[in-house]
């Protein structure tokens, strides 16, 4: 509801339908199976979270489903060993059961809290993508790390992130029930169904 995540899966599996193919996620063909976490203002339990990761290892092989990545785009709030968190546990089961684990670094580069050293930036079983600006161009050459993608050495001593790709103005799929189009009109693109973020 609040427009995060439709935002995310269309990044990821956008067929761009609305855009005559302009708005197209990086995988479009991609089948997604959602697990709805956050409310609609975008904030979330750890303890959902950890529930909906039970239900994605009980349900993967249902319904032909067949889920063999997870992506988790968002983080927790409070720093600590990932050997200390539940949340680390619950996505290690998923790696140890053969399913790949993507998650962000996060948006707290240039903060004094680094989302590096929380869940589920911080753990060396998962993978975990920083953020990149394309400037607007598709020369790799003048891409550049925005100052707000969390990146550095987790409490565990394990750098991160593990890779980067683009994260600077992206255009994706808007929810219709988000309050974005309303508070930031200035980043609506096509005829209003996409809407331009970063992180």
């Amino acid at each position: 509801q609040y427009g995060h995540g439709t935002h995310i899966a269309g990044i990821i599996a956008g067929n761009g339908d609305d855009s005559n193919g302009l708005f197209k996620g990086v995988a479009p063909e991609a089948e997604l199976v959602n697990f709805r976490v956050a409310d609609q203002n975008g904030m979330a339990h750890e303890s959902g979270i950890i529930d909906a990761l039970q239900l994605i290892l009980e349900l993967r092989d249902t319904y032909g489903m067949n889920i063999r990545v997870v992506n988790m785009s968002m983080n927790s709030t409070v720093e600590s060993s990932y050997n200390d968190s539940a949340l680390n546990a619950a996505l290690e089961i998923l790696w140890f059961n053969n399913i790949v684990v993507v998650v962000s670094a996060g948006n707290s580069g240039d903060l004094e809290f680094n989302t590096i050293n929380a869940a589920p930036a911080n753990d060396p079983y998962v993978i975990t993508v920083g953020a990149t600006d394309e400037h607007g161009t598709a020369d790799r050459g003048d891409d550049t790390i925005p100052s707000w993608s969390s990146y550095g050495e987790t409490l565990d001593g394990v750098t991160k992130p593990d890779v980067y790709a683009p994260g600077r103005n992206i255009i994706s799929v808007l929810s219709s029930s988000s309050p974005w189009a309303t508070e930031h009109p200035d980043r609506l693109a096509g005829d209003g169904e996409y809407f331009r973020v970063s992180g």
